[in-house]
């Protein structure tokens, strides 16, 4: 399995365990950059946690 199909596979997974409601552009665009460069664990988590949030409250914005 290449890096970048891991990096996907994770962060698919990631959203989906934390039953996150989130588009595949968004996981492209927002997510998965965090999960490709963000090695250490505990930094990962928050940096995809604090992406969600921007996603979810320009969502709202929009609706």
């Amino acid at each position: 399995m290449t890096a970048d199909r891991a990096a996907l596979q994770f962060t698919l997974e990631w959203v989906k365990a934390h039953g996150f409601s989130v588009s595949g552009t968004d996981v492209v665009t927002e997510l998965l950059p965090i999960t490709r460069h963000v090695d250490d664990v505990a930094d990962r988590e928050a940096q995809l946690l604090a992406a969600v949030s921007r996603v979810e409250s320009r969502r709202l914005v929009l609706a």
